[in-house]
């Protein structure tokens, strides 16, 4: 009842004690499970495949893999997930939810992923019209760099949205 009521009042009185971190928590074994995180302990270990993973929960949905287990039904058709995630995902097919907006343009997805390779794809095309040129983009757009490029270097080419764009993204 104690941690219940803690969770009322926002008290987290439980912090990491690694030097650079300043994060709180509810529980001691959240605590504990975080810490891991610093220290990449990964004491939970797969028996079928020596899997390893930092928490129970981790080893829990690794093992749906094994078991094809999808506890996370859409009530409102047949999809099931392994994860809770997934089905609030799927969710958004239904409801016509679309959280992730361009920051440059009218454009909404239901995943930021979608969303990304969208506007991403309209700049990349904005580039080529215009300038005949950057063939070589379409390798960038796996890599870590798309965010920082697309936000510093497809941006503009994106935001003017020239002639030739028009409704590519919408």
């Amino acid at each position: 009842l104690n941690n219940h009521m803690k969770l009322h009042t926002g008290e987290k009185p439980f912090k990491c004690s690694w030097p650079t971190c300043h994060y709180s928590f509810l529980t001691a074994s959240a605590m504990k499970d975080h810490f891991r995180t610093h220290t990449g302990e990964k004491s939970f270990l797969c028996d079928l495949c020596g899997f390893a993973g930092g928490t129970r929960h981790a080893l829990t949905k690794h093992r749906r893999q094994h078991t094809g287990e999808k506890p996370f039904k859409c009530d409102e058709c047949n999809f099931a997930s392994t994860t809770q995630s997934h089905l609030t995902r799927h969710k958004r097919v239904h409801t016509g939810e679309k959280p992730y907006r361009c920051p440059w343009c009218d454009y909404s997805g239901n995943t930021a992923v979608l969303m990304l390779s969208v506007c991403f794809t309209a700049a990349l095309v904005s580039v080529r019209i215009l300038h005949g040129e950057a063939a070589y983009l379409h390798r960038l757009f796996k890599s870590v760099a798309v965010l920082k490029f697309f936000s510093v270097e497809l941006q503009p080419f994106h935001q003017e949205r020239k002639s030739p764009l028009k409704g590519l993204a919408a």
